[in-house]
């Protein structure tokens, strides 16, 4: 587990890894996984559901690539113990990026006494580096450019162009259209990993939580 600038590190890795068995994703997308995969499961079969979901998921991953472990769910934060414990004890192998250290994942959280076994699990299974990086290099193209135009007027709309300009090179993007769990997000500019949208665009639609998640 890697605390600081480490997805560069762990998409690297998980490039040059031949092995079929792998996953890579960000956390919260799949934990709402694994939320679906409980929920499944509660449907067909009786009992604790997550021995079940922890054996499915190792049958389908040995190697578990995750980004930006983070915890503020508390519907999270209960589940998190067990299933990392039927992960381990399967064999998957876990790698992780994170901006906190074990110690301090949800930290202040409701209840965060049930969640320090967890916390103890991943001190003891896994080991944690902390990167430092000189420099972000996410944040070059803007640095020194203003990140909120105020008012929402015809000025603040040309800065907004040229700051997408300068972090895509080109005028406009292409249409793209994500798959969210069987419902198409539709994007109207996308290019070289960033994202175009107006306010209208973006918050107007009956969007959800997985939604905001797949763009980013």
């Amino acid at each position: 587990m890697a605390s600081g600038a480490a997805r560069p590190c762990l998409d690297l890795f998980y490039a040059t890894i031949d092995f079929e068995k792998k996953r890579r994703a960000h956390f919260h997308e799949f934990m709402a996984d694994v939320h679906e995969r409980i929920g499944q499961a509660r449907k067909h079969h009786e009992g604790d559901p997550m021995p079940r979901v922890g054996r499915d998921i190792a049958e389908t991953a040995q190697l578990l690539c995750f980004d930006e472990l983070h915890v503020t769910d508390i519907a999270d934060a209960m589940i998190l113990g067990r299933l990392f414990t039927t992960l381990f004890a399967n064999n998957v192998i876990v790698i992780a990026t994170s901006n906190a250290a074990p110690s301090e994942l949800y930290k202040d959280g409701l209840n965060r006494q049930l969640f320090v076994p967890f916390i103890e699990l991943l001190e003891d299974k896994m080991e944690v580096f902390a990167l430092e990086a000189r420099k972000d290099y996410r944040l070059e193209k803007l640095q020194g450019s203003p990140l909120y135009f105020s008012p929402a007027d015809d000025a603040a709309r040309h800065a907004m162009r040229l700051a997408w300009r300068r972090l895509t090179g080109v005028e406009t993007g292409e249409a793209t259209t994500l798959l969210v769990k069987g419902r198409q997000v539709e994007i109207p500019e996308a290019h070289g990993g960033a994202a175009y949208f107006t306010y209208e665009t973006i918050f107007e639609p009956a969007l959800g939580p997985n939604d905001y998640l797949a763009i980013a």
